[in-house]
């Protein structure tokens, strides 16, 4: 019998600082392709690693506007500003380098 690969386990965490109270949810296990589509991306299309994180590993967040909920998607992650995107890939990446044992299912 071969060994039987792990599923990919999600995370939730929450940022700290002026976005405190801000919560997301990702997988901590994505494929060798979304990961190639997250960090290389395309000089002609600098947005593409951002619309690939937000359609491929990202399950749910807590953020909202004015005008309501704003979608976890690629198209939600490219409509925030760079301070709190930056702050969602930063702690994603640090869960994905570092992983904590209570990681749910």
């Amino acid at each position: 019998m071969g060994f039987i690969i792990p599923k990919a386990k999600q995370i939730t965490a929450k940022l700290n600082g002026d976005y405190k109270g801000a919560e997301f949810t990702c997988i901590t296990k994505p494929s060798m392709a979304t990961m190639i589509a997250i960090t290389m991306g395309d000089n002609e299309d600098i947005a593409a690693p951002m619309m690939s994180f937000g359609d491929l590993v990202l399950v749910s967040w807590n953020l909202e506007t004015e005008d309501g909920e704003v979608e976890a998607n690629g198209d939600g992650m490219l409509s925030l500003d760079a301070d709190l995107s930056g702050a969602i890939l930063s702690a994603w990446s640090d869960e994905v380098a570092n992983p904590k044992e209570s990681v749910s299912e």
